[in-house]
């Protein structure tokens, strides 16, 4: 079980959004900094550099603070049941290390990792300004394109829906075989 001690802010709910992803058991505590709660002198035993969001984890007594930290503490302690292993979270981290801010941007282009893209962003504390632009342009250019190849197909739609059924095939038949593989490399490497 997991205490988290939060407020309504950007950061304040990137946690919470982890744990409920990761399905793990946790008590919100609220901490309203409007009214300066979080310089109470019990909160500031649990994050001594009076911010949000903060963790107590009652199985193990750590405490903790600052998001990146937090998310990658649960992210390695809970996310073996989502099959994320240290290895995969080192090799990102790795990967986001060499190849910096251009992976966010490539990666606002690619359709199933757009989604997932501002997790590392988060840890590696990214410029949050930074971040929107090239979620801005990334996100623009993909639907851009989307809309653009629609608006020249859209009018021989009826020709061309048999061939793109055909495709929706293609894609399921890849993201199957894709899941296998990796749900066999990830138990191999356990």
């Amino acid at each position: 079980m997991i205490d988290l001690y939060t407020w309504t802010t950007p950061n304040g709910r990137k946690v919470s959004i982890l744990l409920e992803e990761l399905g793990v058991d946790y008590e919100v505590h609220a901490v309203d900094i409007s009214k300066g709660e979080q310089f109470d002198p019990d909160f500031l035993k649990i994050a001594p550099n009076n911010r949000i969001p903060a963790i107590v984890d009652r199985d193990t007594g750590i405490q903790m603070m600052e998001t990146g930290a937090i998310m990658l503490y649960l992210a390695e302690k809970y996310g073996r049941f989502v099959l994320i292993s240290k290895k995969d979270l080192k090799m990102a981290d790795d990967w986001f290390k060499n190849y910096g801010e251009i992976i966010i941007f490539i990666g606002r282009l690619l359709p199933a990792v757009r989604t997932f893209i501002a997790l590392p962003a988060g840890i590696a504390r990214m410029n949050m300004t930074k971040f929107i632009i090239y979620t801005f342009v990334g996100s623009f250019i993909w639907c851009w394109a989307l809309a653009y190849t629609g608006m020249v197909f859209g009018e021989h739609w009826d020709t061309l829906k048999v061939y793109f059924h055909e495709f929706h095939y293609v894609i399921a038949g890849g993201t199957i075989i894709f899941i296998i593989w990796y749900i066999r490399r990830h138990f191999q490497n356990n």
